[in-house]
């Protein structure tokens, strides 16, 4: 891509501390990256067809001679947080056509993402919604934190799956 990159300097700071891993700093190269990739035309397929996005605006059509790649891109994403942002990057890095400095920089944001606080593993035990008398839990290994529903355990929901990227709601 020619011209100004606003992740340039995203890349050059890290040498001075991490990435700053935000909705701003993943809007810009979520947006960057489709820019870069994709005509206008091109968008409205990749956005509604390829990656299912359902358009958000009711009073424009993503077809609007009006609109710009950038406010066809806003159509489908507006009020995103950084979760759905996120789930959406990994999207763009695995499925489609990002390449070069633009793929660099989503790809360092990700890592940067994925380092960020909290436990470092996904998540391995997430229990809820008792309806009736309370479980009764057991720590079998408190050093890899596996637990066990001795009493009571037909009473709760226990969650098994794997997190997805974007969250739990």
């Amino acid at each position: 891509m020619s011209g100004f990159n606003s992740f340039e300097g995203l890349l050059a700071d890290n040498a001075k501390g991490p990435v700053r891993v935000s909705s701003r700093s993943f809007w810009g190269a979520i947006e960057e990256a489709f820019i870069d990739a994709y005509t206008r035309c091109d968008l409205e397929t990749v956005l509604a067809e390829e990656l299912k996005l359902q358009w958000l605006k009711t009073d424009h059509e993503p077809t609007d001679d009006d609109f710009t790649k950038r406010d066809v891109i806003r159509g489908y994403t507006a009020g995103w947080e950084l979760p759905r942002l996120v789930a959406l990057a990994r999207r763009m890095v695995t499925e489609l056509d990002v390449t070069g400095v633009l793929l660099d920089e989503m790809t360092a944001l990700l890592a940067e993402y994925d380092r960020g606080g909290g436990v470092g593993t996904p998540a391995k035990n997430l229990i809820f919604a008792a309806n009736g008398p309370k479980p009764e839990l057991v720590l079998r290994d408190a050093v890899n934190n596996d637990i066990e529903i001795v009493v009571d355990g037909e009473f709760c929901l226990v969650f098994d799956q794997p997190i997805p990227a974007d969250g739990l709601t």
